[in-house]
């Protein structure tokens, strides 16, 4: 068990070819989750995110929670208390209208991470480019 993160596309940007295009339906329109009308899986619903990385296992996104609370003192709530929490998954997404404080919590980690971080700064990396795509699609990031 682990952490993931997800954008969509929005649904005009999808990456799917007809007919399985016609089929997409917009499930969610607070977080942008797309699905397939009839729900089954086929090979295009990778085309479907604008984005999807991997944030670690249990154990990683633990020592990432315990090192980030170090470096910016727990002032950094969205990364600490929605991204990183507990809830592996079963938080909210992070909603559009939130993506810029949590640009700038990101950058307060970042300015806060020693050289040897890297762990810390590979998972800066993988939020930026989340942020990215949601500024982009103008969708959430969905934990999962």
């Amino acid at each position: 068990m682990g952490l993931n993160a997800v954008v969509y596309y929005r649904i005009e940007n999808v990456r799917v070819p007809e007919p399985y295009r016609s089929k997409i339906k917009l499930v969610d329109e607070v977080s942008g989750r797309l699905d397939f009308e009839d729900g089954w899986e086929n090979p295009y619903c990778d085309g479907l995110l604008a984005i999807e990385v991997r944030i670690g296992n249990m154990a990683h996104v633990h020592a990432l929670k315990q090192r980030i609370a170090e470096l910016c003192e727990g002032k950094a709530p969205i990364v600490l208390g929605h991204v990183l929490s507990d809830a592996f998954g079963g938080s909210p997404p992070i909603s559009r209208a939130s993506i810029e404080a949590l640009e700038r919590e990101l950058s307060l980690i970042d300015h806060a991470a020693q050289p040897e971080d890297d762990i810390v700064r590979d998972f800066l990396d993988k939020l930026r480019r989340l942020c990215a795509a949601a500024i982009e699609q103008g969708n959430a990031i969905i934990l999962c």
